[in-house]
């Protein structure tokens, strides 16, 4: 019934990321504000791991995209354990095809699913994306701006992974089946003494979705997409988390909890960029759930 992936992630100024999600099928979260009825968080002993996270800002229409993906793929590689990556589909190489028609002799459903989401395309802007692939290694900015190349990403990391974690994320999660409710609940300690804001943010990440990618000269309908951003799950939208600590001392320790409902088969997504349109697509493969930071 319940099958556990572990990924999560822990962001300030840069990325901290450790561990704990829940394999569920066909989620989608409409209910992000209650924990009514959850059950008490039992959290798992786990060592405290540096990990690293590495997005990659892709879309399916972007012909220069899946290189990156590669480069992504290379680097989990050599940090199996300490690297998290997530494909951020967004901008207007994301859009689906009821919104942006295929090119012709495509059948009518090439690129018809929409892999981005409200908060994805709110991070491309947030963060001054200007295209596509383009990426950012625990939001550090080299150079002036956290927004880096693809060929760029693995010298950060290396930089990153021998440091000490700064905090931790322990997580606990519950799955009905009968009600498709999802119960969260995240312990956060803080290793050290900081100062500043601190905010938790709870992501959807879907794994293995086979569709439809452009390629120079070419199309593809069954390339396989990894560690997709699907929704946000605490911060309407945003990708932005509610603030959990302010200026924490050492060993400070906050829990919060969290209730989702999902529905088992399809949903619809409004595109910001698109007023008056609606663009709805199947849920498809299973969805990781992951909580990380952000200052």
């Amino acid at each position: 019934m319940k099958h556990f992936i572990k990924y999560y992630f822990l962001l300030f100024t840069f990325y901290f990321l450790f561990s704990s999600c829940d394999k569920v099928k066909n989620p989608y979260v409409n209910t992000h504000n209650s924990a009514v009825g959850c059950p008490n968080p039992v959290f798992p002993a786990k060592a405290f791991v540096r990990k690293v996270l590495v997005e990659d800002y892709t879309g399916h229409r972007c012909v220069n995209c899946p290189p990156a993906a590669v480069t992504l793929e290379n680097i989990r590689a050599v940090y199996p354990t300490q690297v998290v990556g997530i494909a951020v589909h967004a901008n207007f190489w994301a859009e689906p095809s009821p919104c942006n028609p295929p090119p012709g002799g495509l059948p009518s459903d090439a690129f018809y699913h929409y892999l981005g989401c409200p908060a994805a395309e709110n991070y491309f802007t947030s963060f001054g994306f200007a295209s596509n692939p383009n990426g950012m290694v625990n939001r550090i900015p080299v150079g002036g701006s956290p927004v880096i190349s693809n060929g760029t990403w693995k010298s950060v990391v290396d930089t990153i992974v021998t440091k000490p974690p700064v905090a931790d994320i322990n997580i606990f999660t519950n799955y009905n089946n009968s009600t498709n409710k999802l119960c969260v609940s995240c312990k956060t300690t803080f290793l050290n003494a900081m100062q500043g804001t601190f905010n938790l943010s709870i992501l959807f990440v879907e794994d293995s979705i086979f569709d439809w990618q452009a390629f120079a000269g070419s199309d593809s309908s069954n390339y396989l997409f990894r560690y997709v951003v699907r929704d946000d799950i605490n911060g309407a939208g945003t990708g932005f988390g509610p603030t959990i600590k302010i200026n924490p001392a050492l060993n400070d320790t906050v829990v919060s909890k969290q209730l989702f409902l999902f529905c088992t088969n399809w949903i619809c997504i409004y595109i910001s960029q698109l007023p008056s349109t609606a663009c709805c697509f199947a849920m498809q493969s299973v969805t990781l759930l992951c909580c990380g930071f952000y200052l």
